[in-house]
Formats: structure tokens, C-alpha cells, sequence
């Protein structure tokens, strides 16, 4: 019976991944990078691509170096090039499963979970944008600084510079590797890369110092590009300054209070994963910081929710709750097509109902943790 199981969740989750995959066709986000290249690279890369004083919606944001990044696969096949990234998401996809055991999650686990995450895992392959990949690179990073060979903390380097390269906000996970004894080796590594890749940007691109300073005076401008009550947005800080605008509130208070809470978000996750560090949890301790990643910010997209991913495995591990079981059939009730459009875009756009359910999953999903680096402590 038990074997049974086995290959019917394998059987499962490989469908889920097939039907996910057959979205990557699409690759919406990935599309319009590579033409914004492809006309950099006609224009020998003398303009940067990037709003100046105001910015609207599939206006580029992506990086100097990301630009490089993608130059090559704009000169192939549009097709191709979706398919290779769309390959390497799956890789990525499959090394954070592998690493955290998740086929050692009971069954029930592994279904709820699939349940929960192929919204966020669909909409990896739709867009095909960097996030998801940062993602990945930041496991690798995880699971290599903890290696002793000088090797592995090379490449624990190499990937948590080009996470930041390509996001920016990873770099809020630098004082993390500062302060761990056992990975704080990383850290050279990460920075000559870094300094290896800028320095690159400036043989490759005419005049490199306009590309960096367009790009940092652009992001700013981020805000105005993708607006906070869309219904895309759906994390705890979105749902946080969704209701504040519906308070009426003026966009210069919210702005301040979203800076605050993003702070205390951010000294809350670090605190539990130093105390994870602490007692030994590596897994746990990065977990935290992943998921602090989407939680501590209003404008990520529904891939991002898979940053929440190795937290919900690793709470899941210690069991199955009704709770996480009635959260994730809510959340699985909730997806467009099932409302009339102009519904839907209202209860997300205004409630947030999504993000409610995911902020309340993530708060079912700290205590357990918690409490078990607590008893850990006090065996120690």
C-alpha cells in the first residue's frame, strides 16, 4: 500500500509539473526581456533601457548585468531560449526538494503542498522572469556553504553574487553569512565575483557607469510601475498596505509605514534564524530568511510565494495539521478562473483574500518551528 502511494504522489506531482511546464510557451516576462535586449544590442548597448523620471507598467527593470546575462539567448530562437530556462527552473525546482527530503513528507503532506504551491509554480513558467532563478541560486549558495571544502564555499559564492546581481535584495542576506562562523568563508568569494561581474559590465558595455547609475536612479521608480493594489500582489506586506489604502490613508504615510514594517519584518525572521543557527537547524535558519525575502515586501509576484517553500517543508515535517490541510484547500478556492474577472480583481485588489490566506499559512507555520528550536536550546 505504502508503495502504492509512493509512485501515485510521484505520478501526481509529475503531472502537475508537466501541466506547469507547458506554460513556459508562453514565458511572458522572459519574451519581453530578450526584445528589450535584442534592441540594446542593435543599438551597440549606447542607451540604457530604463525609465527616468516616471515608470509604467512593462517598463525594464532588470539589471546591467542581467542584461548581459540574457544577450546571448537573444540572439536564438525565442522557443529555444524558453525551453532552457524553463529546463533550468526545473533543476532548480527538483535540487530544493531533494536537498530538504520532501518525498519523505507523508503523503497527505505532499498533496496539501502540491495543492498550495502550483499557482506560484505555474506562474514560474508563465513569466519565466529571474525570480525563481535567484531563488534557486540561493539554496545552492545554502547548501554549499556548509561544506568545508574550499570548492563548495567557491560556488556558494558564485551563486549568492549572481542572486544579487540579478535581484538586488538578496544582499539583505549578506549579514547573515557575516555573522555565521561556519559559512562567513562565503563572503570573499561573493565579493570578488561581484567585483569580477561589475568589472565585466564595463568591458562589455560602452559606457558601463551610465548603465549602473540609469539603473539605480530607475529602481526607485519600481513602485510606479507596478502598483501595490494590483491583484498580483498578494504577500503579507501587500496585504498590509492594501488595507491601509482602503483606510483612506495618503501614499506618503503608507510609503513610511511600509518602510518601517519592513524593518521589523526583516529583524524578526533574522532573529529566529540566528536561534535556528544557533541550535544547529542550518535548513531552518535559511528558511527564515527566504521566506522574510517575500514577506517583507509589497510588490513580489505569485512565483515569489515559492520563497515560503522550504519553511512549509520543514514544518510539515513535524506533521500534518488540519489547520495547514483547511488553509490550502481555501487558498486552492481561490483562483481566477472560477470568479467572474471583475470580482476576483476586487477581493484581491482590495481584501487581498489570497494574501490573508497565505499570511495566516505563514503564521501556522512559525510557532511549531519555534518551539522546536526552544526544546532544542534547553537540551543543550
Amino acid at each position: 500500500m505504502q508503495n502504492i502511494l509512493r509512485k501515485w504522489s510521484v505520478a501526481l506531482f509529475g503531472l502537475v509539473l508537466l501541466l506547469c511546464l507547458t506554460q513556459s510557451l508562453r514565458g511572458v516576462d522572459l519574451r519581453g526581456y530578450l526584445d528589450t535586449v535584442e534592441n540594446c544590442a542593435r543599438d551597440r548597448f549606447s542607451t540604457p533601457p530604463y525609465p527616468i523620471s516616471s515608470a509604467t507598467n512593462g517598463d525594464y527593470f532588470q539589471s546591467p548585468f542581467t542584461t548581459l546575462l540574457f544577450w546571448p539567448f537573444s540572439l536564438i530562437n525565442r522557443g529555444f531560449a524558453k525551453l532552457i530556462f524553463a529546463g533550468l527552473a526545473t533543476f532548480l525546482l527538483l535540487f530544493i526538494l531533494k536537498s530538504l527530503e520532501a518525498e519523505k513528507l507523508s503523503k497527505k503532506s505532499q498533496f496539501f503542498l502540491l495543492l498550495l504551491f502550483t499557482h506560484a509554480l505555474s506562474d514560474v513558467y508563465l513569466a519565466l522572469n529571474p525570480l525563481f532563478l535567484s531563488l534557486g541560486l540561493l539554496w545552492i549558495c545554502h547548501v554549499f556553504s556548509l561544506r568545508s571544502d574550499r570548492s563548495s564555499h567557491v560556488l556558494s559564492g558564485v551563486c549568492l553574487s549572481f542572486a544579487i546581481l540579478i535581484r538586488v535584495t538578496p544582499a539583505l542576506l549578506l549579514p547573515f553569512f557575516l555573522f555565521s562562523s561556519k559559512r562567513r568563508s562565503v563572503l570573499p568569494w561573493t565579493f570578488f565575483f561581484l567585483v569580477i561581474a561589475f568589472g565585466f559590465s564595463y568591458i562589455v558595455l560602452p559606457d558601463a557607469t551610465l548603465w549602473w547609475s540609469r539603473w539605480f536612479r530607475a529602481l526607485p521608480l519600481y513602485s510606479q510601475a507596478a502598483s501595490v493594489l494590483s491583484p498580483a500582489f498578494q504577500s503579507p506586506m501587500a496585504v498590509i498596505t492594501k488595507w491601509l489604502y482602503s483606510f483612506g490613508l495618503n501614499t506618503l504615510l503608507i510609503s513610511q509605514v511600509e518602510s518601517v514594517l519592513g524593518l521589523l519584518f526583516w529583524a524578526f525572521f533574522y532573529v529566529l534564524s540566528f536561534r535556528a543557527e544557533k541550535t544547529n537547524q542550518k535548513d531552518l535558519a535559511f528558511s527564515f530568511l527566504l521566506a522574510a525575502l517575500y514577506c517583507a515586501f509589497s510588490r513580489v509576484w505569485a512565483s515569489a510565494f515559492l520563497y515560503c517553500l522550504p519553511l512549509f517543508i520543514l514544518t510539515l515535517r513535524r506533521g500534518m495539521k488540519l489547520g495547514f490541510a483547511a488553509l490550502s484547500i481555501l487558498y486552492a478556492l481561490l483562483p481566477q478562473w472560477l470568479y467572474p474577472r471583475d470580482l476576483w480583481n476586487y477581493l484581491m485588489s482590495n481584501w487581498a483574500l489570497q494574501g490573508l490566506v497565505i499570511t495566516a499559512l505563514i503564521v501556522l507555520a512559525i510557532p511549531p518551528e519555534t518551539k522546536a528550536f526552544k526544546r532544542t536550546e534547553k537540551h543543550s
